[in-house]
């Protein structure tokens, strides 16, 4: 099975930030016996390097599974594999809507954006800066074309 952790670097402020934590993380692959790229170029985005989360999409055609973790994380030692908690059929992500509001608003509007009703939709609203992905889930970083101001990519996803 072929593992990597994925990460975004674009602009000189992510670059500084990246000295800081990207050893935290290229380290962290290692310890679980997965390839680090970080990506330092714009591919995708037409507006912010947030959209450049969708070259996951393309990512998935080589690897199996793949641990996103944005730049501004730095991983302990201590920090457990991963892929070994979520199930590869599963997408880890964390659920913030139960800490703060503000999901609410943004897929409210995000939701308006895109032209989409959710009628059925429980309140839950998750935090794209770390997810446990599998080749199952490619379809869902099919990039949109419209690259909506609202939260950036994690209220779209």
């Amino acid at each position: 099975m072929k593992k990597l952790v994925l990460t975004i670097a674009i602009g000189d402020e992510y670059r500084q930030l990246a000295v800081l934590t990207h050893p935290s993380i290229e380290g962290y692959a290692r310890r679980i016996g997965a390839d680090f790229i970080a990506i330092s170029e714009p591919a995708l985005s037409k507006s912010t390097p947030h959209w450049e989360k969708f070259q996951i999409f393309h990512y998935l055609e080589e690897y199996d599974r793949i641990i996103y973790i944005d730049t501004d994380v730095i991983i302990r030692e201590d920090c457990p594999d991963l892929f070994e908690i979520v199930p590869d059929t599963y997408l880890g992500m964390f659920e913030e809507g139960r800490f703060t509001a503000r999901g609410y608003d943004l897929m409210i509007e995000t939701c308006k954006a895109y032209n989409v009703i959710l009628p059925d939709w429980n309140g839950k609203y998750y935090n794209s800066g770390v997810m446990v992905i599998s080749r199952v889930h490619r379809s869902l970083f099919k990039k949109p074309e419209k690259e909506i101001p609202n939260f950036f990519e994690q209220s779209y996803l």
